[in-house]
């Protein structure tokens, strides 16, 4: 009996030291507001004046000109910077981007940076240093509690860790901002080597900034979002701001960073913006975003983003195309499909091959429901991992494969009037457990875009998955010699393809 209740005690103190530590009173800050406008508001009401209530934007699917617009928001920056991310490495984008916002800072901007937790514990030393500056303030979301031992949170606050911040953003000067399915790594800017994503993000200007604005300043000043002082480990080393600026401006100095620096200011973005032109198209625009009290699982159906991406996209009355990195319908999600296709919608879908995807796990969730989907008309394509050919969607948007490749971008198209870009999956956990963002465009040439990604010439880049005369699955593929036909299923194992059909019976599905 006494070596239980030891047990008992022992385990009741660990989850008792599993909660968030109390956060101590912090200031609440908004948006500023200014009597003048800076040069970067005074652009963007200029290109604006033509399109009432209308809102600008640019597609950004060429990963370097994506990096190149976050760096010119940050250096065109005089009032404001506020940043909100999913994942932030310490590699050459990371470092870009925080020597690029102490600069902004060293001027006078004002800089709030808000990560989620689940990628910062290598973080933890720059991040502290970062947070010494007089301008900028740095808050960690939904913080673990072990900081060098984040197994124990699994462990004993499963619940609360497993929801995560998915959210990307940038926002300069209350004007521009700047969201989509990229995060802040070298591996979504051809910045580096090993497997690169494809992505796609938006840059925004006009009405839809100030919903951004208002959406960033509601996670600033959440009761999830801390200071990161209040959540470091004692023994964190703090470099300083002084060593900060040296160790980057070092670091800025190597030969690989200077090319890629040099490629970002080849873009035609660039020189675009040097003489007074965003680059921008203008259409009604919506703001997706859940709020974030959907972390303690709190969210009101109206506040969640599956429920406003349904009510803005609206019912499909001829076509829906669905570009997804990860893609689990699940139960009900397949249901809701196949009644969609069954009244003669056209459905298309792009996901990753298991090859392409970096979550083998979600693979064994996806292919379970394949020849459901199929039997009912829906047409399935799956990225692959390597190719060298690119599938031209428009002048403006684009898929590209370099060698190894995962797909990572997150679009949907309804009926060529509507499109949506963001960082929302359709899958269980974006519905359920993360938070998301992103904009739904009525703009029947943004989501032509999208449809013609589908296009012949997909079959490049991605295979093509049907049913043959028998009902098996098939993949089908095209070169220069015309379309090839794959039995079973490409770039993987007779023991892997056994193993996800395993996992796929497990109770898994609701997590991923």
């Amino acid at each position: 009996m006494g070596s239980w209740l030891v047990l008992f005690l022992c385990v009741n103190t660990l989850t008792a030291c599993m909660q968030l530590p109390p956060r101590r009173p912090v200031d609440v800050s908004h948006t500023l507001s200014s009597p003048t406008k800076t040069p970067l508001q005074q652009l963007v009401e200029n290109e604006a004046r033509p399109y009432p209530g209308l809102s600008g934007y640019h597609v950004l699917s060429e990963p370097i000109e994506a990096f190149a617009a976050r760096l010119l928001m940050i250096e065109k920056a005089q009032s404001s910077v506020d940043i909100q991310y999913y994942i932030w490495r310490n590699d050459t984008i990371g470092s870009l981007m925080m020597d690029a916002l102490i600069r902004a800072a060293d001027r006078g901007v004002r800089v709030r940076l808000l990560l989620d937790d689940n990628n910062s514990g290598s973080l933890d030393t720059l991040l502290a240093s970062l947070n010494l500056h007089p301008n900028i303030e740095v808050r960690l979301f939904n913080p673990y509690t072990f900081r060098n031992t984040r197994i124990l949170d699994y462990l004993f606050n499963f619940p609360r860790i497993n929801r995560r911040m998915h959210n990307k953003v940038i926002l300069a000067d209350q004007a521009v901002g700047l969201l989509g399915g990229r995060n802040i790594s070298d591996k979504y800017f051809n910045a580096g080597p090993g497997t690169q994503f494809s992505d796609i993000d938006v840059m925004v200007a006009g009405p839809i900034t100030k919903e951004m604005n208002d959406s960033f300043d509601l996670y600033w000043n959440h009761r999830a979002a801390y200071p990161i002082q209040d959540v470091l480990a004692r023994s964190t080393p703090i470099l300083g701001i002084a060593n900060l600026r040296k160790q980057l401006a070092l670091y800025s100095k190597n030969n690989a960073v200077q090319n890629y620096l040099e490629q970002t200011s080849d873009t035609d973005l660039l020189s675009n913006w040097l003489t007074g032109d965003l680059g921008l198209h203008w259409a009604k625009a919506r703001l997706i975003v859940d709020h974030p009290d959907k972390i303690l699982n709190r969210a009101r159906r109206n506040q969640r983003s599956d429920n406003q991406l349904e009510r803005w996209m609206g019912s499909p009355l001829h076509s829906m195309d669905i570009i997804s990195a990860y893609f689990i319908a699940g139960k009900l999600g397949t249901r809701s499909l196949i009644d969609i296709a069954d009244h003669g919608i056209k459905i298309r879908v792009l996901t990753n091959s298991y090859a392409a995807t970096d979550v083998g796990l979600v693979h064994a969730f996806y292919s379970k429901r394949r020849a459901k989907l199929l039997k009912h008309g829906i047409e399935l394509y799956e990225f692959k991992a390597v190719s060298d050919q690119t599938n031209h969607l428009s002048s403006r948007l684009h898929l590209r494969q370099t060698g190894d490749a995962s797909l990572h971008a997150k679009m949907l198209a309804i009926d060529d009037k509507r499109a949506f870009i963001g960082s929302f999956n359709v899958d269980p956990r974006s519905a359920n457990l993360n938070t998301e963002i992103g904009v739904v465009f009525d703009s029947p040439s943004m989501a032509r875009s999208v449809s013609d990604a589908f296009n012949p010439a997909i079959l490049g880049i991605a295979y093509q998955v049907s049913l043959d005369d028998q009902g098996r699955l098939q993949w089908k593929e095209a070169d220069n010699n015309g379309e090839i036909y794959y039995h079973d299923e490409p770039d993987i194992g007779f023991f892997q393809r056994i193993g996800l059909k395993l996992l796929g019976l497990l109770p898994l599905e609701n997590l991923l």
